[in-house]
């Protein structure tokens, strides 16, 4: 069965402060092809994160299991970020913790199933705007906290790390604003893709049982997020697997002349 490609129609441009995609010339949109794959890839044995990423994800679901662990901040949750490479410090954790009242009050305004892909992105932004304030601080930056806050809503908010961002908002930045950008740009191209990212999270689901034995949840969000970072700069961790070609990460046994993505 062919994969679906997803669009991402966000401008690449040079910035002093955000990575650059290797290949991509500026101001120039690409495609993603080979969707599965690249997740298969991501969590597959052989990846260098699929320990991360498994686990993550595995403790994730199991928090949803109890009805009030979303509306929650524990230091497990935090210490959990820090297998997502968010170096999460002593200092961060202190201030977490200082403001977990307040990080909590604000969780509990939003529905734990409230879905991105479904939500208009006012109202969206609304829930988000005040908790990306409240928790971004000194040394605690949009990455940190989307790896912290995914987990608590992992329909709504996608991981925003430094590759994501730089990917979706030209003018790259830390902070509430430029995450609410990036994010507003996410839900687009979530909205777009709806029925093949819906499509890819349960082919991911499928095989994520069939290979570790393991039921674990995968949102459009987590996988469209999974496949950005993937194609801006992520696949240079998988180089002996992938190649990047006119324009297109391809898997390495795929032929330069196939034209089946």
């Amino acid at each position: 069965m062919e994969t679906p490609s997803i669009k991402i129609p966000a401008t690449i441009k040079s910035h002093k402060n955000k990575p650059e995609r290797t290949g991509m010339n500026e101001g120039k949109k690409w495609q993603i092809y080979y969707c599965l794959e690249k997740l298969k890839a991501k969590y597959g044995a052989d990846s260098y994160n699929s320990l991360s990423s498994l686990e993550y994800d595995k403790y994730m679901t199991n928090g949803l299991n109890d009805k009030s662990w979303p509306n929650q901040i524990f230091a497990a949750d935090i210490a959990m970020t820090t297998i997502m490479n968010s170096k999460m410090d002593g200092d961060n954790l202190s201030y977490l913790i200082r403001n977990k009242d307040q990080i909590e009050k604000i969780l509990k305004t939003i529905p734990v199933d409230v879905s991105l892909v479904d939500l208009p992105f006012p109202e969206a932004e609304a829930y988000l705007k005040p908790l990306f304030k409240t928790i971004i601080a000194k040394g605690i930056k949009m990455s940190k906290v989307t790896k912290l806050l995914y987990l608590k809503r992992p329909r709504l908010i996608p991981i925003l790390d430094r590759y994501v961002m730089a990917a979706l908002w030209e003018d790259y930045g830390n902070d509430s604003i430029s995450g609410i950008n990036a994010l507003n740009k996410f839900s687009v191209i979530l909205k777009k893709h709806k029925r093949d990212l819906l499509l890819l999270s349960n082919q991911l689901s499928d095989w994520l049982k069939e290979e570790y034995n393991e039921d674990i949840l995968i949102t459009p969000v987590r996988v469209l997020e999974s496949l950005i970072w993937f194609d801006y700069l992520g696949y240079e961790n998988f180089d002996k697997e992938f190649e990047f070609e006119d324009n297109v990460i391809r898997p390495r046994v795929v032929a330069k002349n196939s034209s089946s993505n």
